[in-house]
């Protein structure tokens, strides 16, 4: 499904959240007020590249954690802000001729996403998430199968640690635990290479690298 599709299917769901809220006033009258939540997971992140920087290679998942908290900021009617903050190891594996290059990333995420609750059943909710994923980069590092010292090899991840991205999911919420999954879609190029091997590559083309990451959580609402 393409992205303007995923955006449209959040915001019906936001909007039918809204118009919801008369029939389940009385709910909202107990969640009154911010409450807090644990997060954490299983992280399936790739980079998407281009030809400059894959030369050939292919990217693969590569599979992280992410771990931290969250606030549920009631707004309107079913309607939920939900920012937090959670640690979080990325990274993306690359097979090329003969060997594997892993790029190992450890950032600090901090979503800033809207939620709405829909009720399913009694003390079952649908929670359909859309927003802003900001990302500051803590430690980055890379290795590869033959033994090739990392300063001679290119970081997909490179020394840019700072990442805006698009957060997009659905969760189930029973009671107070939760599960869901997210897709995480970087608009920014993490990849800044070494000048000194800026000749490695093809055309003159700079090299590119936008994070993509597959989020599993489980969580609890206090």
């Amino acid at each position: 499904m393409k992205t303007k599709h995923l955006l449209a299917l959040c915001a019906a769901c936001l909007a039918l959240g809204t118009s919801l809220s008369p029939l389940h006033a009385q709910d909202n009258n107990e969640k009154s007020g911010t409450r807090f939540g644990l997060r954490a997971g299983l992280n399936l992140s790739t980079a998407a590249m281009n030809k400059e920087l894959k030369q050939g290679a292919d990217p693969k998942m590569k599979a992280g954690y992410h771990v931290g908290v969250v606030a549920d900021i009631p707004i309107a009617g079913l309607v939920y802000a939900e920012p937090g903050i959670l640690l979080s190891s990325r990274g993306v594996k690359v097979e090329g001729e003969g060997s594997e290059v892993t790029a190992n990333a450890l950032w600090i995420d901090v979503p800033l996403n809207l939620a709405c609750r829909i009720p399913l059943t009694e003390g079952l909710q649908l929670q359909p998430l859309l927003g802003l994923n900001l990302s500051f980069g803590l430690d980055n590092k890379v290795e590869s199968s033959d033994g090739t010292p990392e300063e001679g090899l290119i970081n997909p991840y490179g020394q840019n640690n700072f990442d805006v991205g698009l957060n997009i999911g659905v969760g189930l919420l029973f009671r107070h635990f939760y599960a869901g999954i997210q897709y995480q879609h970087g608009f920014l190029n993490t990849c800044n290479p070494d000048p000194r091997q800026i000749g490695e590559f093809q055309t003159g083309d700079d090299p590119v690298a936008r994070s993509r990451n597959l989020q599993f959580s489980v969580g609890y609402n206090f």
